[in-house]
């Protein structure tokens, strides 16, 4: 999926809560506590809460967003579909979570926090705090599975500089083409060139 689809895809809130549902609960949303079926969903409305500024000592009135929420009916056990996952407990729109995964899957070579910020209009410590939290996910993934790195492997056209030892160009280097293979050791350096 490439970010263009991305951002079509998942560019309401409730899209992204619709996308982890299906994936979280293929069957059907459980409690998270009981694992009981019996569970009913509602949105929240977008509401104010009073709040003291600890720097003033003076009573702000902050905006509350719409959540979309899970009550089970067994346990009254009340959830949102984030709890548990990387996305819990943030302040962040999921739009710009799931561009963040997106832009961290897509990036060749990595992605940096100061790129992150540029990419999705937020400060620093947020695009930093983004990185780390994706990328833990992303090892814990690798952790769950005996072999992280399998499957078919598609070799990459690369070019490498070799020396001549010519008579005309005794300094020259020119490149010469060669497939990379990689294998399940690739991120350990091992990789074979052949001609």
């Amino acid at each position: 999926m490439n970010l263009i689809d991305v951002t079509k895809q998942f560019a309401t809130e409730e899209n992204c809560i619709n996308y982890l549902e299906a994936m979280r609960w293929p069957d059907g949303v459980e409690c998270l506590r009981c694992g009981s079926k019996r569970v009913t969903r509602y949105t929240k409305a977008v509401g104010t809460r009073t709040r003291k500024n600890p720097k003033t000592g003076t009573e702000e009135i902050k905006p509350v967003p719409a959540r979309i929420l899970y009550v089970c009916l067994d346990g009254s056990y009340q959830f949102s579909a984030t709890e548990g996952t990387i996305f819990n407990d943030t302040h962040l729109d999921l739009e710009k979570w799931f561009m963040a995964v997106a832009l961290m899957v897509n990036a060749k070579k990595g992605l940096s926090a100061l790129q992150m910020k540029r990419d999705l209009n937020v400060a620093y410590k947020t695009a930093w705090y983004l990185n780390h939290r994706i990328r833990k996910a992303m090892g814990l993934v690798e952790l769950a599975n005996e072999e992280p790195l399998t499957g078919i492997v598609e070799p990459t056209k690369r070019t490498s500089a070799a020396s001549t030892t010519s008579a005309a160009s005794a300094h020259a280097t020119t490149r010469l083409p060669c497939l990379v293979w990689s294998n399940a050791m690739a991120r350990l350096g091992r990789t074979t060139c052949r001609k």
